[in-house]
């Protein structure tokens, strides 16, 4: 922790109101994972872009399904992309648990996460861990590496009143490299 890809940088570092670094950290290990960047999905490095509004709108350095999660998660979660072999929508923990014990999900799967039940993905974090007996994830904004995604629903139960719904993009074993 604390060390980060010299050719990518944290969008969560750049003002107020413009998000955090959860889908762009996703983005980041998809693509160390051989996923090419294309039209649709890209990155490119451009500090001196970001740091001046105008130009950040005219200059777009990084596409929004690159960088939002609720872009990224619309754009693996389509089938027709190539990259996903199904969406599980849980609603609950005894959902989660149910997929874990079918041996649905796998470590590289995308998990999002909908925090007003309006369907919009809030947040974008990645499956690290299935062999535990206990489901984990890893992402950013807020630096989380193998938590178990269990306490966290938990968590946001106790500490808010909220059950957040999340969406597991199943993420194909072979993606075919266009």
């Amino acid at each position: 922790q604390g060390k980060f890809h010299p050719e990518f940088e944290r969008m969560d570092s750049f003002g107020t109101n413009r998000g955090g670094d959860c889908a762009n950290f996703v983005s980041q290990l998809l693509h160390a994972g051989g996923l090419k960047m294309n039209d649709d999905w890209y990155y490119e490095k451009g500090t001196f872009i970001r740091h001046i509004p105008i130009l950040n709108r005219l200059i777009k350095y990084f596409s929004p399904k690159w960088a939002v999660a609720d872009e990224q998660y619309c754009y693996f979660s389509d089938k027709n992309n190539g990259y996903s072999e199904k969406t599980f929508q849980v609603a609950s923990i005894d959902d989660l648990r149910e997929l874990e014990e079918m041996g649905e999900i796998k470590p590289g799967d995308l998990l999002y996460w909908d925090y007003e039940d309006d369907g919009k993905m809030n947040h974008a974090t990645i499956i690290t861990n299935v062999n535990s007996g206990q489901l984990k994830y890893s992402g950013h904004t807020n630096d989380t590496y193998n938590k178990p995604i269990v306490d966290t629903l938990i968590q946001y139960y106790e500490d808010y009143g909220i059950e957040p719904k999340l969406r597991i993009v199943k993420m194909k074993d072979q993606i075919e490299i266009k």
